[in-house]
């Protein structure tokens, strides 16, 4: 019968000093948000994967369910996530800047990309970084013999209706 990681969490963490901000309940209501820690939360979770890595090695053949709680617990203290957003603004800057031509509208490059990694990043990416939005690069390819199709007008009218609500006030 497989155990339910929450639940071996709870039951694994009970056996640390239970302070109210390192306490399982608050470090469980952690998981699955992009909310910062608190240095005792910190601590407690650094306790908590000190002692899954200290198990894991004498039974990490026997139980894959422990990995999958151990690597969220773990995001929780990433460098990353303690980002001021203006900080991230910048760096989200700095990827079109980068970047050698006009941005496409393609999932997996920048801006588009900046929104699909948490939810912290896409509020930032669409909210609060109107910079990385105020160019685009529409492609003419589906034109045939000089006339775009209207599958294509329609998909450019609407990736350009989403930059320019994005962008605000900044011209594109």
């Amino acid at each position: 019968m497989p155990v339910n990681p929450v639940s071996a969490l709870n039951a694994e963490s009970v056996r640390h000093e239970d302070s109210e901000e390192g306490s399982p309940a608050s470090i469980l209501s952690l998981l699955g948000t992009n909310a910062v820690p608190s240095e005792d939360q910190k601590v407690a979770i650094k306790n908590i994967l000190a002692q899954r890595a200290q198990s894991w090695i004498l039974v990490a053949s026997r139980s894959s369910w422990k990995q999958a709680p151990t690597d969220q617990l773990a995001a929780l203290i990433t460098p990353a996530r303690a980002l001021f957003p203006e900080i991230v603004s910048v760096v989200f800057e700095s990827c079109i800047l980068g970047q050698m031509a006009l941005p496409r509208p393609l999932v997996h490059k920048a801006p588009l990309v900046l929104t699909q990694i948490c939810s912290k990043w896409r509020r930032i990416a669409i909210d609060s970084t109107p910079k990385i939005w105020s160019s685009i690069l529409l492609s003419d390819r589906g034109v045939a013999n000089g006339k775009p199709k209207l599958a294509l007008l329609t998909k450019h009218a609407l990736l350009l209706e989403l930059w320019l609500a994005r962008a605000g006030s900044l011209p594109i």
